[in-house]
């Protein structure tokens, strides 16, 4: 059975966690506890070397339209909008649109940081 808007939104937010999203601007616009799947994506792609041998890790970090209208932010994110998650801000660097059929579903949006 294919999965639905609503079976995504469920899995979303069921197993996701807390980030704040950050919109660039004057002053930043902030939305606050948006809940967002987050996984480390680490040397996939390749992370950036950082000088005495320390790495920027990469994130996927996969939400809901849902969550963001809620919270009255336009989308998508852009770069340099940031996310803050275990207490770092992370650059995005890009953006993918999910889609179910021919629906709007969410985001997977690649950070740095």
């Amino acid at each position: 059975m294919p999965l639905s808007k609503v079976d995504f939104e469920r899995m979303v937010l069921s197993e996701g966690r807390p980030v704040n999203l950050l919109r660039r601007g004057t002053p930043d616009v902030v939305v606050s506890n948006i809940l967002a799947k987050v996984r480390r994506a680490r040397n996939s792609p390749e992370t950036d070397d950082l000088t005495g041998g320390m790495v920027e890790d990469v994130y996927m970090i996969i939400c809901t339209t849902v969550e963001m209208v809620a919270a009255g932010f336009s989308m998508p994110p852009e770069n340099a909008d940031r996310f803050q998650f275990d207490g770092e801000y992370h650059l995005v660097k890009a953006v993918y649109p999910l889609w179910l059929s021919q629906t709007l579903v969410g985001y997977r949006i690649q950070v740095q940081g």
